[in-house]
């Protein structure tokens, strides 16, 4: 039986040809266009072959792999793989755990504008994990992420607003994003997130209340 891991090897070393190539599997055509692209220097298909080892999708799951073509992409300012470089060292998967270093990309990936960066390193800055303590910092990342409809930064600005972490205690502001939030998850999630607007509004004036829903 042909494996997964040897049809990567011997599309890398370009033995796959032939009557072999004809009864490859369907994914061995993606996989060798893809890799080729990655090879040439191609940010986008580096990132996604990198995707690729880390899920294990049309090759076997190898961290140290998924690693080394998200570096390459994000060496070259592609902000999804920058985010993905993130999570590896945050996870310690194909390298050492290192909170800082996951702080570093995040922000790299945040500066370009990628949402989930920005929420991440907001995160970061409110616990004090790779970063020092910031609450301020803190919401700072987390509007920036809600601004383009990061449902948990959304959220998260609602719990900053209601308990004045980083910014004044606005129950108005708080109320607000909860609601936005809400309109944006899941049914399920919707009704945690409604519970914790509701939970708001009972600490609310009928005047507040009018003006959150505004």
């Amino acid at each position: 039986m042909v494996t997964r891991h040897l049809i990567a090897v011997l599309v890398m070393v370009g033995a796959l040809t032939g009557t072999a190539w004809a009864q490859a599997p369907p994914w061995a055509s993606e996989y060798a266009a893809l890799r080729a692209k990655a090879e040439r220097g191609d940010a986008k298909a580096q990132a996604e072959l990198g995707g690729w080892y880390l899920l294990g999708e049309g090759v076997p799951k190898d961290y140290t792999q998924a690693e080394a073509w998200y570096r390459k992409a994000a060496d070259q300012g592609y902000a999804g793989a920058q985010l993905s470089l993130g999570w590896m060292y945050e996870l310690g998967r194909g390298v050492p755990k290192d909170e800082t270093q996951a702080a570093a990309w995040w922000r790299k990936a945040a500066d370009l504008g990628q949402a989930s960066a920005q929420y991440n390193l907001g995160y970061l800055y409110l616990i004090g994990r790779g970063v020092q303590t910031d609450a301020v910092q803190a919401m700072e990342w987390y509007h920036k992420a809600a601004d383009q409809g990061h449902a948990q930064a959304e959220k998260d600005l609602g719990v900053l607003y209601f308990k004045g972490q980083g910014v004044a205690r606005d129950y108005v502001e708080a109320h607000k994003w909860y609601s936005i939030a809400a309109s944006r998850v899941s049914a399920s999630l919707q009704q945690i997130f409604a519970a914790g607007r509701d939970e708001i509004a009972a600490l609310m004036t009928p005047q507040q209340l009018a003006e959150a829903q505004q």
